[in-house]
């Protein structure tokens, strides 16, 4: 499928699917979406009502994203061959939120059913990136590790400050 001809409106923001089945094609691309829509969600709850762990996030999403666009800019890995961007694809900053994301809920709620929820969801997100031809296996690993080690230095270096 052309980019140019994607049915769906997210062809104009740069997240025209690959063809394939309907279906599938909108469930890759709504997890695709979903890192976003939970930094909006974030940045509206760090708005009406600043807990420790909207703040944690929040902080741990910002450090993680300014990381992956500045590793992108060093790297400079060019993204699959026909993907419908031109930006760097190395790391996933999709992936990585995601990661930073789970890291932040594992860590403050350390319950073996929350753990498995969140390895499925950055899983998923980087099986949907991957899918819709916009990074690599190893685009979506690199920002799994980026956005987890990330997100420990952001919560150990809280721990620390909390503990003085």
């Amino acid at each position: 499928m052309d980019c140019a001809q994607c049915p769906l409106l997210l062809a104009r923001t740069q997240s025209c699917p690959v063809a394939g089945p309907s279906v599938l094609v909108a469930c890759m691309v709504a997890l695709s979406v979903l890192p976003y829509l939970l930094i909006l969600l974030y940045l509206l709850l760090f708005c009406l009502r600043s807990s420790a762990q909207v703040k944690t996030q929040v902080l741990a999403g910002v450090v993680t994203s300014a990381f992956a666009l500045v590793i992108k800019e060093v790297v400079q890995q060019d993204r699959p061959e026909g993907a419908c961007t031109h930006s760097y694809g190395m790391p996933s900053n999709h992936v990585a939120l995601m990661a930073s994301f789970a890291v932040v809920n594992i860590w403050l709620r350390p319950r073996p059913w929350l753990a498995f929820c969140m390895v499925t969801m950055v899983l998923s997100e980087a099986c949907s990136r991957v899918y819709l031809n916009y990074h690599t296996p190893t685009q979506c690993l690199a920002g799994i590790l980026l956005g987890s080690l990330s997100t420990l230095g952001c919560l150990g270096r809280l721990s620390k400050d909390k503990a003085s």
